[in-house]
């Protein structure tokens, strides 16, 4: 879905004669304190430096460097993203949560299958191999329907894998994310066509401790919260994170309010990132087969309750 919304916004751009080209990857910043506090327009406290081509994870490079100074600095650069993960390094901001115990594996797909509700969103909670969650996709470039599975990899014949989820992400392949969608399928049959994009991922729900700097450097959508994929709250909360910090970034800019009023970007979002947080936390686990932290009284239901509460979670 996010890639549908992406590519619905990049066509527009095209037609209203804008083109968006990715050439740098960002590398650093530095941050004048003094200038940042000032409410004067003209000032531009934020030095980024930015790299022709990519930077590796342990900040080196080929290409050359270029230095731009600016007012404002937004990381919306997702779950890994840079512009976060130097805050961590250099100015006090935090990265925190839980790992949940299981092992999920993400792919796009064309598939041949007898499952009825292939292209509706659809959870399968199967009887020991594991839950999937399907969603339907755009066509691929061959016009093919493609869908998206989540597909919780870590349990064969209801038994879970003992092996630690950050430790077995690497050693899982597409076929076995393929293997696992056909043991939760079952009776249905599923023929996997074509493979468009794969990965295999742990489970955490992590929110930042705060969503800016000095309230001139920025972070929004999963830069500031990452969780499962499931409910399509993540581009949801993303979306508003970005209209939130927009609007008033315009308001600032234009010099029709204080530069205070983006504060209130954290203070109104933060505390939206935790709802996400609290309530993924309790959806994913139960998704997941395990028992909430939030809700440890589930130990205790009966299959029928734990789906009667599961559907009353996943409604909320």
């Amino acid at each position: 879905m996010a890639g549908m919304i992406e590519e619905a916004f990049l066509r527009d751009m095209e037609r209203n004669g804008l083109r968006v080209t990715r050439p740098y990857s960002f590398k650093s910043y530095t941050l004048d304190k003094d200038q940042a506090a000032s409410a004067d327009p003209s000032a531009h406290p934020v030095t980024v430096e930015l790299v022709k081509g990519s930077v590796s994870q342990d900040g080196t490079h080929q290409g050359a460097v270029t230095t731009v100074k600016t007012k404002y600095l937004v990381g919306c650069d997702g779950g890994r993203s840079a512009v976060r993960t130097y805050g961590e390094k250099h100015h006090g901001i935090t990265m925190a949560g839980d790992l949940l115990s299981t092992l999920w594996g993400a792919g796009d797909f064309v598939v041949k299958t007898d499952f009825p509700d292939i292209r509706k969103i659809a959870a399968i909670h199967s009887a020991n191999q594991g839950s999937a969650y399907v969603f339907p996709r755009e066509n691929n470039v061959d016009n093919q329907p493609m869908i998206r599975l989540y597909t919780q990899v870590n349990v064969i014949n209801g038994e879970k894998s003992t092996m630690h989820p950050q430790e077995a992400r690497w050693k899982v392949t597409a076929q076995d994310i393929m293997d696992a969608d056909k043991r939760i399928f079952h009776p249905y049959k599923l023929e996997f066509v074509k493979t468009e994009w794969w990965s295999a991922y742990p489970i955490g729900q992590r929110l930042i401790s705060q969503y800016d700097v000095e309230n001139r450097v920025f972070m929004a959508g999963d830069a500031c919260h990452t969780h499962s994929p499931k409910a399509g709250q993540g581009m949801n909360t993303a979306l508003i994170d970005a209209h939130n910090l927009s609007f008033k970034m315009n308001m600032v800019l234009r010099g029709l309010a204080h530069p205070d009023l983006l504060k209130t970007y954290n203070d109104e979002r933060w505390k939206i990132g935790k709802q996400l947080i609290d309530f993924d936390e309790e959806y994913a686990a139960l998704f997941s087969g395990e028992v909430p932290k939030s809700t440890p009284e589930v130990a205790n239901m009966t299959k029928e309750e734990v789906k009667k509460h599961f559907i009353e979670v996943q409604r909320r």
